[in-house]
């Protein structure tokens, strides 16, 4: 079993099957709607479809929350419960300064972050500048970093530095390892083993209780070999059990840090999510 802290399959062309398959799969998967190019309307019509399903096992969030709306029509948003809200992408907007850039957030990313803050929801920090990240984490009650890899392996502005991950333990907060092989390895082309290799940086710094899978699978076009959707756990487990990996360990990465997370979440909605 995994649980995956990013998945992009809310803005699959074939989203109503992909919801159906993984409500019957033994999985945790958080559906991330991305913003984009689609508007306010849009994004709100794919959130309500995926909160009014009613699994057990598929979870709301929202990516790059730079919608130019009324506050009361974000409040709406946030009535459908997400795990988190992602501000930006990867460049400026309304909310703040993304990964391409250098600014940090703006007055609306910190009212929205007020809002995160009353409603108790996590504000992810995966797309924003270095600067607004250490921003966020001032003033954010709750915070992860949904999908990401490690500078300390690959240096790629979407990934975090060891600084990043060590003010991030400071806060234990949850980091979600992305499976795009641009962030594992700087190209195209990945494999199993560069996987092991961020896996290695983090738990050797930090342990193995914040580590999670936050695949970004229906968000990239490549993935590693062998890792482009689920039936990836196999392979990934033989591999770290090879490296010296408990079996409780491996099992914390791959699915109980997360799981114990999405639970509390479950049990705190009402209405929408069982």
């Amino acid at each position: 079993m995994i649980s995956d802290l990013h998945n992009d399959f809310p803005t699959a062309k074939d989203y109503l099957n992909v919801l159906e398959n993984y409500s019957k799969s033994r999985h945790e998967i958080v559906g991330a709607v991305f913003k984009g190019k689609r508007s306010y309307e849009e994004c709100y019509e794919l959130a309500e479809s995926l909160f009014h399903f009613k699994s057990d096992n598929v979870y709301l969030a929202y990516e790059d929350f730079s919608y130019d709306v009324s506050y009361k029509k974000l409040e709406k948003m946030l009535d459908l419960e997400p795990v988190y809200v992602t501000l930006t992408w990867n460049g400026d907007c309304v909310t703040g300064g993304g990964a391409g850039s250098e600014n940090g957030l703006t007055r609306r990313g910190r009212d929205m972050i007020k809002l995160l803050n009353e409603r108790g929801i996590f504000v992810d920090l995966a797309h924003l500048s270095k600067r607004g990240f250490y921003e966020v984490v001032d003033i954010a009650e709750k915070v992860l970093c949904s999908h990401t890899a490690f500078c300390g392996v690959n240096e790629h502005i979407r990934n975090l530095d060891d600084d990043q991950l060590r003010v991030l333990g400071e806060k234990n907060a949850f980091v979600g390892l992305a499976f795009y092989p641009y962030f594992l390895n700087g190209t195209a082309r990945a494999d199993v083993n560069d996987v092991v290799k961020h896996i290695d940086h983090f738990v050797a710094l930090f342990g193995d209780e914040r580590l999670c899978v936050g695949s970004d699978f229906y968000g990239c076009e490549v993935y590693p070999e062998n890792m482009s959707d689920y039936s990836f756990e196999g392979v990934l487990r033989k591999k770290l059990y090879a490296a010296g990996y408990s079996v409780g360990s491996v099992d914390r990465i791959l699915f109980d840090n997360l799981a114990a997370v999405l639970l509390k979440k479950r049990v705190e909605i009402k209405g929408g999510f069982k």
